[in-house]
């Protein structure tokens, strides 16, 4: 028996093997888990219960086995249509490779899809793959998407992820080398074709040293932890000297209510939100508000002094969360999260990617990654610009007292060495040389008395 409703919401879940002897699975079951990959069914399995897999979009491929093929596809179709397209029923055991072909006179689509399952992962990678075949042209054979979802269970874990994902960016570098070769190529001629690795942790933490193996590779992750967090990070965006290798990067954060009333920012809900590490590289967060706040607006501030400082809207989507895409974070620095801020629209917002389908990205997006916005520190020195400029001060301010202290020592120095110099002349020969002078000065008087009585004889 499992009951209705047991896993919906569970955004965390990515993939499922039901083995209880079930023959209906019931309603709502799956209902919004938007990171489910992959869910694999007993043969006993004959139908599955309404909503069971509505707002399902991750969904990539269902393993059965049983009779009911046709029936199951179509109820999981009717809840999500994107099963239709990512992917279809696998009637092949867990642990091999499998595929679903789509077929017409001149093209033909391919999703291929293998798991491997160890005592330290559970790793799924779909590739999907489409072949010309037009009339009187050579075939040929494109990469479209390859995608990877793992479940990580221990350290070792990491190393089987890494090999499957260095092997795949080895494969697509030698097919855009040889430029296709054999009528084969790689979407974007192989060098722009990106892997996507959705990665369920065992905590919250990932290993500098896993993350500077793939920086400035074509590669996207998307984390999620134990405590639900969510974080997509595009490793093309990111280079090796952004990354400390010997780090572990905490990807935790913290939501608290604010109760009093915060000046400077227009709302009436406003949440703190605390980071547990800093990062210098571009990071998309998701932060879980509720369902409360679903459709509505929210606002990032980051504060720098008194002032609380405006760092982009976003849209939150059906499930409650807003993403929010960061350039740098600092542990340091506190952040605020404003709801339905006053003047804030669509317009002005960033679209979460759940809703790219109905109103695509936003504004605020483009193909550079302008979006992302600068916080809490501007350089690798780990300060902010209010610091860097208090620190500047600081240091001109030591600068001229510094200066100042060498110009009077170097004044009291010379005045020292002069007087030296007159002691010293004095105690040899000064005498003397006061005498001519007294004799001067005589002989100056004298000549002007004599000078005096010449003009006037009666003086």
């Amino acid at each position: 028996y499992l009951g209705m409703v047991v896993f919906a919401y569970c955004e965390s879940l990515i993939r499922a093997e039901i083995r209880c002897p079930i023959e209906k699975l019931p309603d709502w079951t799956f209902y919004a888990c938007n990171n489910l990959t992959s869910v694999s069914f007993p043969d006993t399995l004959k139908s599955v219960g309404s909503l069971a897999f509505f707002d399902c979009p991750s969904i990539s491929g269902v393993y059965y086995y049983g009779d009911y093929m046709d029936e199951i596809y179509e109820s999981i179709r009717h809840d999500n249509n994107a099963i239709s397209s990512n992917g279809g029923i696998m009637a092949d055991d867990i642990g091999t490779s499998s595929g679903k072909v789509t077929e017409n006179t001149d093209h033909s689509e391919a999703t291929y899809t293998s798991v491997s399952e160890t005592d330290h992962s559970i790793i799924t990678v779909e590739e999907v793959v489409s072949q010309n075949m037009e009339e009187g042209a050579a075939p040929t054979t494109t990469v479209k998407e390859e995608n990877v979802s793992a479940t990580i269970i221990s350290d070792k874990g990491w190393d089987e992820l890494s090999d499957i994902i260095s092997e795949m960016i080895e494969q697509n570098e030698e097919i855009s080398s040889e430029g296709g070769g054999a009528g084969s190529e790689a979407a974007d001629d192989g060098a722009g074709l990106t892997v996507n690795v959705a990665v369920q942790l065992p905590d919250t933490t990932v290993s500098g040293s896993f993350l500077y193996e793939f920086a400035e590779q074509n590669v996207t992750f998307d984390f999620t932890t134990d405590d639900g967090s969510a974080w997509q990070i595009d490793m093309s965006q990111v280079t090796k000297d952004q990354i400390d290798a010997d780090a572990t990067y905490d990807l935790s954060y913290s939501l608290s209510d604010v109760e009093e009333k915060l000046e400077g920012v227009a709302s009436g809900t406003v949440f703190k939100l605390s980071f547990s590490e800093d990062y210098d590289f571009n990071v998309k967060v998701k932060v879980k508000l509720g369902l409360t706040y679903a459709g509505r607006y929210a606002t990032l501030y980051q504060k720098n002094g008194s002032k609380f400082e405006e760092v982009h809207n976003a849209w939150i989507d059906g499930n409650g969360n807003a993403w929010f895409y960061l350039a740098s974070i600092d542990e340091g620095t506190d952040y605020y999260i404003g709801i339905d801020v006053e003047g804030v629209t669509r317009e002005n917002s960033v679209i979460p990617p759940t809703m790219y389908g109905s109103y695509g990205p936003g504004e605020l997006s483009d193909s550079a990654g302008n979006l992302y916005k600068i916080t809490g520190r501007t350089s690798r020195w780990g300060i902010t610009g209010g610091q860097f400029a208090l620190y500047v001060g600081v240091a001109i301010g030591f600068l001229i007292l510094v200066v100042s202290i060498i110009m009077i020592s170097r004044n009291h120095i010379i005045k020292t060495r002069a007087a030296a110099k007159m002691r010293a002349g004095a105690g040899n020969g000064g005498d003397e040389e006061e005498v001519d002078d007294l004799q001067l000065k005589i002989l100056r008087e004298m000549l002007e008395e004599s000078k005096a009585k010449d003009e006037d004889p009666k003086k």
